[in-house]
C-alpha cells in the first residue's frame, strides 16, 4: 500500500472512531474499526482482535468519565480514566508495543479540562521519542491541536485531513511501527 494511502486509510479509521462510533455511543462498530485499525497499524489477527476490546472498554471508560466531569463528580471521573489507564496498560502488553498508550488517556483527560498546553507537552514528550525529531512531533502536534478543534465544532472531513498529514509526516520518516493513536 502506497504511503499516502495508508496514512489516509489510518486518518479515516481514527475519524470512524473518535467522530461517528464513539460520538454515537456505537462500541461495537467501534470495536471492529479499531481492529482494522490495528491491522493498518501492522498487528496480526489475534493481537488486532484482543486490542480492539480494549479499546471498546476504554472509550466506555471515557464517556462515564465524561459524565463525572459534567455532574462535577471529580472522584467518579478519576476513578473511570484510571480504568482506562489500566486497560490501556493491558493493551500495550497485548500489542507488545513500547508505545505507552496509558499516555492517550492522560491526553484525553488534560484534553477535556482545557489544559491543552499540558495535553500537547504530553503528547510531544512521547511522539519526540517515537519519531526520534522533536520537528516532526512538534508538526504533529500542530495537526493534532487543530484536529481537537475540528472535532469540537463537528468539521468531520477536516479532523480526518489532520490525521492524515499527522500520518504522512509518520510515514515519510519510515517508522515502524506506526505510534498509535485510537
Amino acid at each position: 500500500m502506497k504511503k499516502n494511502s495508508l496514512s489516509k486509510k489510518i486518518a479515516e479509521l481514527i475519524t470512524k472512531n473518535i467522530m461517528i462510533y464513539h460520538d454515537n455511543a456505537q462500541y461495537e462498530l467501534l470495536k471492529k474499526n479499531s481492529k482494522k485499525l490495528l491491522k493498518a497499524f501492522g498487528y496480526n489477527e489475534e493481537k488486532s482482535l484482543k486490542a480492539s476490546e480494549k479499546i471498546k472498554q476504554i472509550y466506555i471508560h471515557y464517556d462515564k468519565a465524561d459524565d463525572a466531569f459534567k455532574k462535577n463528580d471529580e472522584r467518579t471521573e478519576k476513578k473511570e480514566y484510571n480504568k482506562a489507564r489500566n486497560l490501556a496498560l493491558e493493551m500495550n502488553i497485548i500489542l507488545a508495543t513500547d508505545y505507552d498508550c496509558r499516555l492517550m488517556i492522560d491526553w484525553v483527560y488534560y484534553w477535556r479540562h482545557k489544559k491543552v498546553v499540558k495535553a500537547l507537552l504530553t503528547f510531544l514528550k512521547d511522539w519526540r521519542k517515537k519519531t526520534g525529531s522533536t520537528h516532526i512531533a512538534i508538526r504533529c502536534a500542530v495537526h493534532i491541536k487543530k484536529a481537537g478543534k475540528h472535532h469540537d465544532n463537528r468539521e468531520i472531513k477536516k479532523f480526518q485531513k489532520e490525521f492524515e498529514k499527522v500520518y504522512d509526516l509518520i510515514l515519510k520518516k519510515n517508522l515502524w511501527p506506526l505510534p498509535i493513536f485510537f
